[in-house]
């Protein structure tokens, strides 16, 4: 819960309305070279990737149940005949 706590925090969690991301600071694929590298920097930083935001809302998900007692998802549901 502290990770993700920060992790929805500046300078993590995009605030600018014309950024389309959640999650800053992810990299797409480095190898292939397809992420922003800021003038001045030599690694990427400041952008977001659709892994992270998929995660990130995987997490809220997930804290949001605990808070709320609900029962977490599944994705699989094992028979008690198996």
């Amino acid at each position: 819960m502290a990770v993700l706590s920060r992790l929805l925090e500046e300078p993590y969690l995009s605030t600018r309305d014309e950024h389309q991301g959640l999650l800053l600071h992810s990299v797409y694929h480095r190898p292939n070279g397809w992420d922003h590298v800021p003038a001045g920097r030599r690694v990427p930083c400041g952008e977001s990737s659709m892994w992270g935001d998929y995660h990130m809302r995987e997490a809220a998900l997930c804290a949001q149940r605990m808070i709320d007692g609900s029962a977490p998802l599944l994705f699989w549901i094992r028979s008690e005949s198996a």
